[in-house]
């Protein structure tokens, strides 16, 4: 849950956006950069990506990442435009791959609400990877939504609130409702 603060969590840079992308473990590191900075306008200060891929999405081609909390698909148009779409992991129903001849690339498709995204033109493997991803994302949050909060995970955002209210980024008032929050889940 995100704390209401006065302006100072700030959108992560361009440059840290690439760190984290040349850290990914597979898939594709590059994305494109135009694409790379337009995420940097819809990442939230603390959302980690996962793992990236190109692929088409509505008739373009674009990315598709997947960050800790959520699956972007992000399009950068020519003359400056750009389409944003993203998927909270809560969200989603279902997710497909599949192999998809003659050229046998990949083509993932998600499902959320009824209504039913499709990625296709991908490298296969990157897709397998990226499903896999996002799967496992929504399995963990289907089990934490049953899983009460540890003592120790209290403890650490009870820290770092603290921290928030000593440098004077947080009120009495807000540290006051947010701490009695956090002591009556454990």
């Amino acid at each position: 849950m995100a704390l209401k603060v006065r302006g100072c969590l700030s959108m992560p840079s361009v440059e840290e956006i690439q760190k984290q992308v040349e850290l990914l473990e597979y898939g594709n590191k590059l994305g494109k950069k135009a694409e790379i900075k337009e995420l940097s306008k819809f990442l939230l200060p603390e959302e980690k990506i996962i793992a990236i891929a190109r692929g088409r999405y509505s008739k373009v081609t674009g990315s598709i990442v997947a960050t800790d909390s959520r699956v972007i698909l992000i399009n950068k148009i020519t003359f400056g435009g750009s389409k944003f779409e993203d998927f909270h992991y809560s969200k989603i129903t279902s997710i497909e791959n599949e192999k998809v001849p003659p050229l046998l690339l990949g083509k993932i498709k998600i499902n959320v609400a009824g209504n039913e995204a499709t990625i296709d033109q991908m490298k296969y493997e990157e897709s397998q990877y990226i499903s896999k991803l996002i799967r496992e994302r929504i399995e963990q949050r289907a089990g934490t939504n049953q899983v009460k909060p540890s003592e120790n995970d209290v403890f650490a955002k009870l820290e770092k609130l603290k921290e928030l209210y000593e440098k004077k980024i947080l009120t009495e008032e807000e540290y006051q409702a947010k701490k009695n929050e956090l002591l009556s889940s454990i």
